[in-house]
């Protein structure tokens, strides 16, 4: 780490003590601590401010509780580490080695880790797929929030919300509107799985719904399941 500058930045999980320990002086609010790699979430604020004032000369050093809290993706990855090589910024991590990102082996290590972290990422997502798409074609219930008119494990029907969504269907196909279903339920004070009053687009996505046929869909395509409800 050089000693010409006097800022680093750390994430939010990272002990206080533990810079401090180093004698690193720390500027700046840290960044998000749930941030991970492989999250499909928009790049934060925090983290373009952080590469804004690395590209302003003004960080020396970066401390992470560990690599993966500060790239989500190999596109993001590649970028940073081009970005802390060309002004010649280290990385510290808690949980990790320090990475001196204007050496190639550095920037290896620091590409491997990466490349860990994103292939553990992608393999549990590869394993939830097909877990998912096994439950499917099983026709068994989706896991998630509570669909309106079945219990939380989708195993049985809650009658009387049932019976609702049978009579939105009829409505709908006696020429009634979404809005107008929407408002005769609220004025019964029958609410929607959140509790609270429905509206013109939550009538729409029950009437949606294929489960309402005994039906279940993945990707595109539709699967038989076990339970249905008689519309």
């Amino acid at each position: 780490m050089r000693a010409t500058k006097t800022v680093s930045s750390v994430t939010a999980r990272t002990p206080q003590s533990w810079p401090n320990g180093r004698g690193i002086p720390l500027q700046g609010p840290p960044l998000p601590g749930q941030r991970q790699v492989g999250h499909p979430r928009q790049t934060p604020p925090q983290y373009e401010l952080l590469m804004a004032a690395v590209q302003r000369g003004e960080v020396d050093v970066i401390i992470v509780y560990m690599l993966g809290r500060l790239w989500r993706n190999r596109r993001e990855r590649a970028e940073g580490i081009e970005i802390l090589r060309k002004h010649e910024v280290s990385v510290l991590c808690v949980k990790g080695p320090e990475l001196d990102l204007t050496t190639a082996a550095g920037r290896l290590l620091a590409g491997l880790l990466g490349e860990v972290d994103t292939f553990e990422v992608e393999q549990m997502s590869e394993r939830e797929q097909r877990e998912m798409r096994q439950r499917v074609e099983r026709g068994l219930p989706p896991t998630g929030p509570r669909c309106f008119g079945y219990t939380a494990d989708g195993a049985e029907l809650v009658e009387d919300e049932a019976a609702e969504v049978k009579d939105c269907f009829h409505a709908l196909l006696a020429g009634a509107t979404l809005s107008g279903m929407a408002a005769g339920l609220n004025e019964r004070g029958i609410l929607n799985r959140n509790g609270k009053p429905w509206s013109h687009n939550a009538i729409r996505g029950v009437l949606l719904n294929e489960r309402y046929a005994g039906l279940r869909q993945y990707r595109g395509e539709l699967y038989p399941g076990k339970e249905a409800m008689s519309i």
